[in-house]
């Protein structure tokens, strides 16, 4: 899914970019933007997710894309600078920028943990065991008996 949400993301932000901002006028201006506002800017970040069926993934992408559609549309009217055109390039690099950015590398499960640490910092479970190795916090390390507890 990852290549071929990559390949529908670039090839509707480039002709929906074609139609908004060169002001083409025509019958299907209208239904090809709302398509490409619905769906496109959440595809790439929903293909992220790597969910293993295509229609959670196809309404992860419209759901991110109608919260993108409001903040960018509300943030735009209560600044004062609303624009067709700007709110297109706004969704328009969010979009490229949901399917440009490098893919965390993820372990095969069952593979030698040589690392306890994820590219972000987060701690695995080397043993495989399906635990997280959370840090534990300073209040919780006293293992203690409880105040009047025998």
């Amino acid at each position: 899914m990852n290549r071929i949400s990559l390949l529908v993301v670039v090839v509707a932000t480039a002709v929906t970019g074609a139609l908004v901002l060169l002001d083409v006028n025509t019958p299907a201006r209208i239904p090809l933007v709302l398509a490409f506002a619905l769906t496109v800017p959440g595809l790439g970040w929903a293909s992220r997710m790597r969910l293993p069926d295509t229609g959670d993934a196809l309404l992860l992408a419209v759901t991110i894309s109608v919260c993108l559609l409001v903040i960018v549309g509300e943030g735009m009217a209560l600044l004062g600078i609303w624009s067709v055109e700007g709110g297109f390039l706004v969704l328009a690099a969010v979009a490229l920028l949901g399917v440009g950015l490098p893919r965390p590398r993820h372990r095969q499960p069952g593979a030698a943990a040589t690392d306890t640490k994820m590219a972000d910092g987060e701690k695995v479970d080397p043993a495989h065991t399906g635990q997280i190795a959370w840090p534990v916090p300073p209040w919780a390390a006293d293992t203690g008996t409880v105040a009047g507890e025998k």
